[in-house]
């Protein structure tokens, strides 16, 4: 192997194994070559966003690659074996490629998407060498590359990379398709960003179906870029299976050149796919499979405006009876919630009744007037009540000044002197408002009521003793449900969907010091 001569260096180092057995010694020279060494796949891997709507490209790292490489690492693993006369001997596994100490200082694998299209192409740096050496090397990383991008991705070694001319080829007739226009039929266009910094992005959804190509190329090359950040990420069969469905997210921006004339730059930066069950006599559930927010575009509510497109879909159409979603991860799990409530709050206002009456309907009724499921409807009424804990603090929370409570009267005291009102975050006000929530008169009956519902979620539990069942309840309440209250309440405040002016006040917050 060849390499810079300052590497480290290392005796008696044998490459060859012979069916899963050390070549004796005797039959091997000793050597002295560089010592391979393996290096975190992770962090090594640079994936490369080119956007026009960007003024250099965004640079990211994966977040997991075990799809790709054994233990998320790339490189010969050295395992040091008892040689003859109790010499170490050293081997190193076949299949995996050889990277010297001192070429992992600047090996990289960067993966160029270009948001147009998410065509793809793979350059491999930092490999020194050359000839059928160099050349194994680069054909064995290209192997296991060809699993984590599309089928049409190019790749090359040490290549310097112009935007857009490198990724722009144009191959077939779908290719050029996508860069003429977004495919399916346009759903709605809105706007996010703070208007009174100027911070405003444009953006648009279309719905496509599974019978265009052009369709089945973009979805193609997106799934294998999820691969990176969705720890089960998975391809489908999308094309001509009527069943399938894509939601395509794009941001676009408008400019105007020569008077009148007008040019819109696109590019595609999230999705959702969606499977339609269809069960006679019952009705057609509309599932959620996978969804992908490129990372330079998260934190700015995209995923919940997708989600929000798939529930108009859902009621749009009278078959569908329900929405649900695959395996959702944590972090999509919080999203459905906060979709969900707020969808449950915007459909109790609809109504044109009692609120009151509307949101103590039954979990069935209220899981087939807002088309989830019956846990998510028992959730959401579940987060209802403990808002309205809240909004009746100043006029429920009593402290008591009887021994019993004397030392924490005199803690809160010690808060409100140390860390006034006035100089409290909005975050500190909410965390706040937990803690004197949790300790509300009526808390002790609701956390009753939600842990019969989560018995009922958790059937197994039953079987347990009574002491178990009841000290694991309290570790899922405590832990799951008590948490996706705490974000729904985040999440409301940040929609103005709870009376910010009133709980966040300081009159309101000083009742309750």
């Amino acid at each position: 192997m060849s390499s810079a001569d300052s590497s480290p260096k290392t005796k008696r180092v044998k490459f060859c194994v012979e069916e899963n057995q050390v070549v004796p010694p005797e039959s091997v020279e000793e050597v002295e070559v560089h010592k391979p060494i393996t290096v975190r796949a992770n962090a090594h891997i640079h994936l490369c966003y080119h956007d026009p709507l960007l003024t250099v490209p965004y640079h990211t790292f994966p977040e997991y690659t075990h799809q790709l490489f054994d233990e998320e690492t790339i490189g010969k693993r050295l395992l040091e074996v008892e040689g003859e006369n109790g010499a170490k001997d050293w081997i190193a596994e076949e299949e995996r490629v050889f990277i010297s100490e001192e070429e992992a200082k600047h090996f990289k694998i960067e993966v160029h998407i270009d948001t147009r299209t998410w065509r793809q192409a793979v350059n491999i740096t930092g490999l020194t060498g050359e000839g059928k050496d160099l050349e194994d090397r680069l054909e064995l990383i290209q192997s296991r590359m060809s699993r984590g991008v599309a089928n049409d991705a190019t790749f090359y070694h040490d290549h310097h990379f112009h935007f857009p001319s490198t990724l722009a080829t144009i191959t077939d007739k779908e290719e050029e398709e996508l860069l003429e226009k977004p495919r399916g039929k346009l759903l709605r266009s809105f706007t996010v960003g703070d208007s009174s910094v100027g911070d405003i992005e444009s953006y648009e959804t279309y719905l496509c179906g599974s019978d265009d190509k052009a369709t089945a190329l973009l979805l193609a090359r997106a799934e294998k870029v999820a691969m990176w950040f969705i720890e089960t990420a998975d391809s489908v069969e999308f094309f001509n299976n009527q069943q399938w469905e894509l939601i395509a997210l794009y941001q676009y921006q408008t400019d105007s050149k020569n008077g009148d004339e007008k040019t819109v730059t696109r590019s595609f930066v999230g999705y959702i796919t969606l499977f339609t069950f269809h069960t006679p006599l019952v009705g057609s559930r509309l599932r959620i499979c996978q969804a992908l927010i490129s990372p330079y575009k998260q934190s700015k509510g995209l995923g919940r405006e997708l989600m929000r497109d798939v529930y108009q879909l859902a009621h749009s159409r009278e078959h569908i009876i329900e929405v649900t979603v695959e395996d959702p991860c944590p972090g999509f799990q919080r999203l459905r919630d906060i979709v969900d409530y707020e969808w449950a709050v915007e459909q109790s206002k609809a109504a044109g009744e009692s609120e009151n009456k509307w949101w103590e309907e039954s979990e069935v009724n209220l899981s087939s007037s807002l088309k989830i499921t019956k846990a998510q409807a028992v959730f959401v009424q579940e987060a209802y009540e403990y808002l309205q804990l809240i909004n009746t603090l100043d006029a429920h929370y009593k402290v008591e000044d009887d021994e019993d409570n004397a030392a924490e009267n005199e803690c809160a005291a010690t808060t409100a002197n140390h860390h006034s009102i006035d100089h409290m975050t909005d975050l500190e006000k909410l965390a706040f408002l937990h803690k004197k929530v949790e300790n509300h008169e009526d808390f002790s009956s609701f956390r009753l009521k939600v842990k019969r519902h989560l018995l009922k979620e958790n059937k197994d539990l039953k079987y347990l003793d009574s002491s178990k069942m009841k000290k694991e309840l309290s570790k899922i309440f405590d832990k799951d449900r008590l948490n996706r209250f705490h974000h729904i309440l985040r999440a409301m405040y940040r929609l103005g969907l709870v009376d910010n002016g009133k709980v966040l006040s300081k009159d309101f917050l000083s009742k309750l010091l």
